[in-house]
């Protein structure tokens, strides 16, 4: 360590630092598994010339004279660094130690934007539900996701037979692989019967593995947990089926007003603001619908 550096050493949170590379771990269990060759060498060379902000890290301990850091936010400027001709150090933020599942789940959050594959989306909910004991939409809310897509993602991991879901893995040659819907009908089915579709699903297009299931799903197969149906199951299916339609219109209404106002573009105003009220209405009207559904289950 150079003379006159012991000093800095615990750095103190919120100080941004000079750390060498090789003096920072990964973080462990992250939520992203596949690192795709191109995206860290294209990454590298961006360092070469500049890093525009710095990566996240907590500090470890002192070992051998030397600091030891965790990345926290980074990965994929600590991989590109590591591919780099000329990057031996990086600017680093250093943040405030905390539990390991809440570093997940900001990883998570941070890189839902990014190019997350749905198997990794997947899994990650699956452990944040388990661990933290979200519902689906408290998980929805703290992730601002679809909660159908959550609600999906939980079954497959809930229902889906191990062996299945590791087909739901991108680099899995696409003979296959299996695409979310198709697993999601899949896991509808006890793992004897998901094995034998599967069997028979080998060699097929998507859009053949598709029509295949939607000719065999079992429509009215409610996920019951083999105790039986009961009259309040139907009521959590409607009550599931409005609020994954007024999610979906909340979540597209930005896009709906930009289309009725290229649409309307040269019409009278008045049309466009009575276009505007009536999808107000619409989402109004799911959202009353669905507290009358979730009033008849009490």
């Amino acid at each position: 360590m150079p003379k006159g550096a012991q000093q800095l050493y615990p750095p103190p949170v919120g100080r941004v630092i000079e750390i060498e590379i090789d003096d920072i771990r990964p973080m462990p269990k992250q939520p992203r598994i596949f690192f795709p060759e191109d995206e860290d060498a294209a990454m590298g060379a961006s360092l070469d010339i500049s890093q525009e902000n710095p990566v996240k890290v907590i500090y470890l301990e002192e070992a051998r004279g030397k600091p030891h850091f965790e990345l926290d936010d980074g990965e994929r400027r600590l991989r590109g660094s590591r591919r780099s001709q000329k990057v031996r150090k990086l600017q680093a933020l250093v943040v405030e130690r905390r539990s390991e599942i809440d570093r997940f789940e900001s990883a998570f959050r941070s890189n839902l934007g990014k190019s997350l594959t749905p198997y990794e989306k997947m899994l990650a909910c699956w452990r944040l539900a388990n661990e933290k004991s979200y519902t689906t939409r408290e998980l929805a809310v703290r992730l601002d996701m679809d909660p159908g897509i959550v609600n999906i993602y939980l079954l497959i991991m809930r229902d889906l037979h191990p062996s299945l879901v590791e087909h739901l893995r991108p680099d899995r040659p696409p003979k296959d692989r299996l695409r979310v819907m198709s697993a999601y009908n899949l896991s509808r089915y006890n793992h004897t019967e998901q094995l034998a579709h599967y069997r028979e699903m080998l060699g097929m297009s998507d859009r053949q593995a598709e029509a295949y299931l939607r000719r065999r799903v079992k429509t009215s197969v409610v996920r019951t947990g083999g105790r039986g149906r009961r009259p309040s199951d139907d009521y959590y299916s409607l009550a599931s089926a409005v609020d994954r339609a007024a999610k979906g219109v909340k979540n597209y209404v930005e896009m709906g007003r930009m289309v009725f106002r290229t649409m309307f573009a040269n019409r009278d105003p008045k049309d466009v603001k009575a276009t505007l009220a009536d999808i107000d209405e619409a989402i109004a009207i799911l959202g009353r619908l669905r507290k009358l559904v979730e009033g008849s289950q009490e």
